[in-house]
């Protein structure tokens, strides 16, 4: 096994030690890698070569950030096949179902992910 290292903000650090306690893992190691793993599969679409598939992406932001989201969410939106908006919290929250090339789907998700304060989830459908 290969070790590494991260740097965390002791607040991330307390709130990770408190779920790996609550969900029983032996080690923060042992969670590290379960988060590993769910990152690698969840982003596992952007090495694989599918013709035309289906991306599920959801979206946190803060009114700061709505307006630029808006701007992408428009300039992708013959990629966007379906979305829908609300708020929880004083947050918005999106879904957006995209269909599209491989590197069309990597394009909306490096232009999101360029924005400062938005929390993504992708899921190849």
């Amino acid at each position: 096994m290969v070790v590494i290292s991260v740097s965390l903000f002791g607040k991330e650090l307390k709130e990770f030690d408190s779920i790996v306690d609550k969900l029983g893992y032996s080690s923060r190691s042992d969670a590290v890698r379960e988060a590993f793993h769910c990152f690698i599969e969840q982003n596992r679409w952007v090495t694989q070569g599918s013709d035309s598939p289906h991306l599920l992406v959801s979206l946190i932001y803060g009114d700061a950030e709505a307006h630029r989201i808006l701007d992408i969410i428009h300039d992708f939106s013959e990629t966007i096949h379906s979305s829908s908006h609300t708020h929880v919290d004083h947050k918005c929250v999106d879904q957006l179902v995209l269909k599209g090339e491989n590197s069309e789907l990597r394009r909306f998700v490096n232009a999101i992910a360029a924005v400062k304060d938005v929390r993504t989830k992708q899921v190849l459908l």
